[in-house]
């Protein structure tokens, strides 16, 4: 299967970047000149190239492998000032994400010595539901799908585990609230919410 990407007429002359995502590819139209170079940055597929407008072809074709008849292939072209613009942003976003994971980690294992300490439900419920928050927050920085995405079964399997870590995140949510607060004792009206709540959930 060939893949046909299409430059704009009104691109200049100067170096491009494109990402892609669902295919990858081994052979193209690019002549020796235009240098292409494929990459991964971030997990994310990537090929570099330079154009010529008034040499080069406008259209690339691709050789696509490795890829699905239900699955639409996806190409975003960068320029170099958006290119690094775009990198410089993602990796701040990894980073700032990579701190939370951390921060919440270790205040996770502080909760867990506090149970073993006390033995108090509360604690565990907590670092359990800061534990799957991790996973949560691991899933919203996009590097699980990119690692899963173009395969179907995969990409199942991904969605449905992070809906049950979301579902099983609110029911320790709820209960780390029952045991902290001590519902059951001092506040049984909100004690019969939380438990129809929790069974919802």
């Amino acid at each position: 299967t060939w893949i046909m990407l299409e430059l704009d007429n009104n691109l200049t002359s100067g170096n491009y970047w494109v990402e892609h995502t669902n295919f990858e590819f081994t052979e193209h139209n690019l002549l020796a000149h235009q240098s292409l170079e494929k990459f991964s940055l971030f997990g994310r597929k990537i090929f570099s190239f330079s154009y010529n407008k008034t040499k080069d072809s406008k259209r690339i074709f691709l050789k696509a492998v490795s890829s699905q008849s239900h699955v639409v292939p996806l190409a975003s072209l960068y320029t170099a000032q958006t290119f690094s613009e775009w990198a410089e942003a993602y990796g701040i976003k990894l980073l700032f994400s990579f701190f939370l994971f951390g921060l919440i980690f270790m205040t996770a294992i502080y909760n867990g010595a506090l149970y073993l300490y006390n033995r108090e439900k509360s604690f565990l419920y907590y670092m359990l539901m800061q534990i799957l928050m991790v996973i949560i927050l691991f899933y919203q920085t996009d590097m699980l799908q990119i690692y899963v995405m173009g395969n179907a079964e995969n990409e199942e399997i991904a969605i449905f585990f992070y809906f049950v870590v979301v579902e099983v995140a609110i029911v320790l949510m709820l209960l780390f609230i029952r045991s902290f607060l001590e519902t059951k004792e001092y506040l049984p009206f909100q004690e019969k919410i939380l438990h129809y709540i929790t069974i919802v959930a």
